[in-house]
């Protein structure tokens, strides 16, 4: 182990030198041109240059060439300069360029991608964050807009969603919906009320007649690139986010109906999915139109 440590060391130097010997000079286009510790503008600054000093390019990393840090010929030391800061030369021979993309006698050779900085890393993080936090957010403000359709269509239909044990309405069954974790029974209780659905939907499950178990929702979000191809190409049918969910109606222990559904519609997903889980559980359990 010993020995490996100072091989790797040695062997990095090597490399090292082997770039140097490639290298080709470069100069300053502009005043003050710094050369930064990392190919990032928020990098500190390890050196300037003056306009016109020369500078040695190892390769390139996209629009940063890596180069070595005058007065660091003992031990050498590389940093990175923006590509468009300073042009290639040939001897003593400028090779002119647009700033750009500035010209070279030869090809720079471009060097392994650069990883990502813990600042960049942290930023990554935060963006994550911040759109899971405004998904969230978005599902509770869904969940209320359900909440408040399905107070005004009890204004509108007198069909009551009954609380604890209470009995049933007109000898409507009892239905109690299991609760989802984004809450989309919520969704469901709104549908059944608006479609006219004939029971009576409770919030307790003891003594409810019938229990709707649902699934949560799973949506599958649709990219920008499939989106525009879809426009472009079957007249932009089909580019909304999508969604689907499976329920079934237990009678006791036994499963008496189940539906699966799939369904495109943006950012009413939920509520088009409740609405349709409820017409055919209307229709197809209750016969009824």
């Amino acid at each position: 182990m010993k020995r490996i440590i100072p091989t790797l060391i040695a062997l990095s130097c090597l490399l090292l030198t082997a770039s140097i010997t490639f290298a080709q000079t470069a100069r300053a286009r502009i005043a003050d041109t710094p050369i930064r510790a990392e190919a990032n503008l928020a990098s500190a600054t390890v050196a300037t240059l003056h306009e016109g000093d020369s500078v040695d390019v190892v390769d390139a990393h996209g629009t940063w060439y890596r180069v070595l840090v005058p007065g660091t010929e003992g031990k050498p030391q590389v940093g990175y300069v923006l590509a468009r800061l300073v042009e290639v030369v040939t001897g003593d021979a400028p090779q002119h360029s647009s700033a750009a993309t500035p010209a070279a006698a030869r090809p720079v050779a471009q060097g392994a991608p650069i990883a990502p900085t813990a600042a960049q890393l942290h930023q990554q993080l935060q963006r994550k964050q911040a759109a899971e936090r405004e998904l969230a957010l978005k599902a509770k403000i869904d969940a209320l807009q359900a909440e408040v359709d399905a107070a005004a269509a009890v204004a509108s239909t007198g069909a009551p969603v009954l609380s604890g044990r209470s009995a049933s309405v007109s000898g409507r069954p009892t239905l109690f919906i299991t609760p989802t974790e984004d809450s989309f029974e919520t969704y469901l209780s709104a549908a059944m009320i608006k479609k006219q659905v004939p029971v009576t939907v409770v919030t307790n499950e003891d003594g409810a007649s019938l229990v709707l178990k649902a699934g949560t929702v799973q949506i599958e979000k649709q990219s920008t690139g499939s989106k525009f191809a879809r426009c472009m190409f079957a007249y932009c049918a089909g580019i909304e986010d999508r969604g689907a969910t499976t329920v079934q109606i237990l009678k006791g222990d036994r499963v008496e109906w189940s539906y699966s559904v799939n369904k495109g519609r943006g950012q009413k997903n939920r509520q088009s999915l409740a609405e349709a889980i409820a017409k055919h559980l209307k229709d197809e359990y209750f016969h009824t139109k």
